[in-house]
């Protein structure tokens, strides 16, 4: 569901594919169609949070743009969620990527 991709910049990508989602447009996301996402994604999300360098990031405005996100899909507290990380080796790289799930996880 949430993608979070960092290095020098930190975005985070959202794809409510499959969803009863809110407008995530009128929550704050930016559409892929709009301004593509500047970072990659092992998602390919329709839509991202914009893309912060070091000291630019308003750490609670992307908080409460992933909280009200969450909300909106009735999640009604942390216990229906999960962090969940995906791993897979690519020729001599091993790569693991994580993201913030719906209880996908036991």
């Amino acid at each position: 569901m949430f993608h979070l991709g960092c290095g020098e910049r930190l975005e985070i990508a959202y794809d409510p594919d499959g969803l009863d989602a809110t407008d995530p447009v009128s929550l704050g996301w930016i559409a892929g169609t709009t301004r593509p996402a500047a970072l990659d994604h092992w998602i390919e999300a329709p839509y991202h949070s914009g893309d912060f360098g070091v000291g630019e990031v308003d750490g609670a405005a992307l908080s409460r743009l992933i909280v009200d996100t969450l909300r909106g899909l009735g999640v009604a507290s942390p216990e229906g969620l999960s962090l969940s990380d995906h791993a897979q080796r690519v020729g001599d790289y091993h790569v693991e990527f994580y993201g913030l799930t719906l209880g996908e996880n036991p």
